[in-house]
């Protein structure tokens, strides 16, 4: 085995001893995993880390010198057992691509840094990263994790599907695509708060920069590299925003960045691109004013000629005469013949398919994203539609005699008829906040990221602002999904002394007492509050919904339907029809109903609410998670266990997704997990007694 120097830490390095200071001692039930090592890459591992991580590991090897480490690498001496990486930001990003991901017996990376933020940027697209904070206490916990779901390590992939494979899939599933079928509601209204913010924004520009300069470095080209970081640098002294789209047309880095896998339009790149996004954006629709004033036609077709992997085409396949959002600004041009020829010199892989896409645009339609033609200097013209753009798929016809295939799209309204009354809804409340970097954590946390969420409300705590009992309460809500009822218990207390007569504070509070077993308490706290606030439908809803569940779990299943009926009906006067807290309660009432053995009432809520999901929602959203479980439980009791069990295994799939950062000890997951054993084992499925499935 490799030898390693281990340095000792500087005694004055302040920032890393007040992290280090009270490392709790493992949980993991065994003193030291003899088949597993770790591997920690950092200018300076700290010597209590080290002596939380023996407890842990029987090898563990650590570096302050990455060139060393790679050194180490090239014998053959280490590859005898699969390790565990912990790493540095500044050397996970230099390493983890090209020397640490490739590698069959590194098993999983853990990246301990300053800046999270950052550092997601580039850690979100390696599936062996399992963990970026700043905090190492998290980090610990990850680790012990998942050392216990790789209790008997192999090299080699199994052919079974663990939870911890289920995690590795999930994480598989964000690499950016170009086309999603996904609704789009939230990045429209992500994209709408940016546009708005205040102008005062001085992190914006900063923050393109990091983000730049990461997507520089991990280029293979040094003499590309200095090309690029003088680009770079030229924007950053140069740019203004009406020329924001020649720095997209020319051969520059911003290019090569927007169109890279590293860029999609996803809410974090989007955030990290706000500076330049927002420009572009809004040029576009100066642009778009212009086009449609030259064009007395009502009709315009273009076409964009590319290659599609078959993941790609077979999703555009599977979802003829539905909508698509593409996720990258996308080049047309009015010219077919030129775009065919775009799919001939292109055709370097037999992988892949051949595709000349035809864009059809109705000018009088309205509300869409932006495009514009564009005029080069050589002459030539292209069409630029906006980033998120999105389009119906009218037709897919296969060309023999040229061997391609045409997909016909035609330009959509970004947000769909039925869910403007939820966009605007949604967009009053955000912009009522007048804080962008709070309204961008919510918008984060209503689409189902929570750990992304997590990041900006923490950002947005840090700073002085009036929201802040309002993000405390947020905080407390998210750790409290999250099993960690201790930080959500101390948020709470904080939010209490500050505005001890807000009841959102107070439904929290019972809602922390039923997760720690005190729903007596709980019981006469929210009887209280439904008797003190009979005239406001907001705080009846909340509390009807809790002191159903209470009724729940105490089998008074009748007494919980009329509570859940009455916060439905309480919800109406307040919600749009088809916001997602209504999809929740109608699950409250599929479950009371299941509980009563009314199987095809219970079937009818939990469709109703699925339909009203489909709406908003993303298919990997956690709330789809709990519909998936209640339509298990109808097959389950239908005797259908194979499609039971499929139902199941999805909703697992999103949980592990969601609660990633947790793995497999969150509550919903061991639950989902308890429920595929019961159908495995031929038992029936009672109904879910957890207040996350409720709330």
């Amino acid at each position: 085995m490799a030898s390693a120097s281990i340095q000792n830490p500087v005694t004055n390095h302040h920032q890393q001893e007040q992290h280090f200071e009270a490392i709790p001692s493992s949980t993991y039930e065994s003193s030291t995993h003899d088949q597993i090592g770790l591997i920690w890459i950092d200018d300076e591992p700290n010597d209590k880390a080290k002596e939380a991580l023996k407890h842990l590991f029987e090898t563990l090897l650590t570096f302050n010198d990455p060139d060393e480490f790679l050194h180490t690498m090239a014998s053959d001496d280490w590859r005898d057992m699969p390790y565990f990486v912990l790493v540095s930001g500044r050397y996970g990003q230099r390493l983890v691509k090209d020397h640490l991901q490739p590698l069959p017996n590194v098993t999983y990376i853990y990246v301990y840094c300053m800046d999270e933020v950052k550092h997601r940027q580039w850690a979100d697209h390696y599936d062996k990263v399992h963990c970026v904070s700043n905090d190492f206490k998290k980090i610990l916990t990850m680790i012990e994790r998942d050392l216990q779901s790789n209790s008997n390590p192999k090299m080699k992939p199994s052919t079974k599907t663990t939870t911890a494979g289920l995690n590795q899939q999930a994480k598989e599933k964000t690499k950016h695509d170009r086309y999603i079928t996904d609704n789009n509601l939230w990045d429209q209204l992500a994209l709408v708060l940016l546009l708005h913010q205040s102008s005062d924004d001085n992190n914006s520009k900063q923050d393109f920069y990091e983000f730049s300069k990461n997507f520089i470095s991990t280029r293979e080209n040094d003499h590309e590299n200095k090309r690029c970081l003088t680009e770079l640098n030229e924007f950053m002294n140069t740019f203004v925003p009406e020329e924001s789209i020649i720095w997209y047309t020319s051969d520059t880095f911003l290019y090569d960045l927007l169109m890279s896998n590293i860029y999609s339009n996803d809410l974090n790149s989007l955030w990290s691109l706000r500076y330049y996004c927002t420009a572009f954006y809004t040029s576009l629709i100066e642009e778009n004013k212009k086009f449609l004033q030259e064009h007395s036609s009502k009709m315009i077709t273009l076409y964009h000629g590319t290659h599609l992997t078959s993941d790609e085409f077979d999703l555009l396949k599977g979802n003829l005469g539905q909508t698509i959002i593409v996720n990258k600004i996308y080049s047309t041009s009015v010219d077919c013949q030129q775009a065919l020829a775009l799919i001939k010199s292109n055709n370097n892989s037999a992988q892949t398919v051949p595709v000349l896409m035809e864009i059809t645009v109705n000018l009088e339609l309205n509300q869409y994203s932006p495009f514009a033609e564009i005029k080069h200097n050589e002459g030539e013209r292209e069409t630029l539609f906006c980033f998120g753009s999105k389009f119906r798929l009218m037709k897919i016809e296969y060309h023999e005699d040229k061997q391609f295939w045409l997909i016909g799209i035609q330009l959509c309204r970004t947000i769909d008829d039925n869910v403007i009354e939820l966009y605007n809804y949604y967009k009053n409340t955000l912009f009522e906040l007048h804080n962008t970097t709070y309204a961008y954590g919510k918008i984060l946390y209503y689409k189902g990221l929570f750990a992304n969420a997590e990041m900006y409300l923490n950002l947005a705590l840090t700073n002085e602002t009036e929201q802040l009992t309002q993000i405390q309460c947020d905080l407390c809500e998210f750790y409290m999904r999250n099993g960690d009822y201790d930080r959500a218990a101390d948020l709470h207390t904080q939010a209490l002394t500050s505005q001890s007569d807000n009841f959102h504070i107070h439904i929290l509070g019972c809602y922390l007492k039923i997760l720690t077993k005190d729903s007596d308490n709980a019981r006469s706290s929210l009887e209280k509050i439904i008797a003190d606030h009979q005239n406001n439908p907001l705080i009846l809803t909340k509390a009807y919904v809790g002191l159903g569940f209470i009724s729940v779990f105490q089998s008074n299943i009748q007494y919980a339907l009329d509570l859940f009926i009455l916060a439905d009906n309480a919800a109406r006067e307040y919600l749009p029809h088809n916001h997602p807290e209504r999809a929740k309660i109608l699950i409250c009432m599929g479950y009371a109903n299941y509980a009563n053995n009314n199987i095809n009432d219970a079937h009818e809520c939990f469709q109703t609410a699925y339909d009203l999901q489909k709406q908003c929602l993303s298919q990997s959203h956690p709330d789809i998670a709990k519909t998936y479980i209640g339509f298990a439980r109808i097959q389950s009791a239908n005797k259908n266990m194979k499609q039971a069990l499929k139902y199941l295994k999805e909703a697992l799939e999103i949980q592990i997704e969601t609660y990633s950062s947790i793995s497999d000890q969150h509550t919903e997951i061991l639950a989902t997990e308890h429920d595929i054993d019961t159908l495995q084992k031929k038992n029936s499925l009672r109904s879910r007694r957890y207040l996350l499935d409720y709330i």
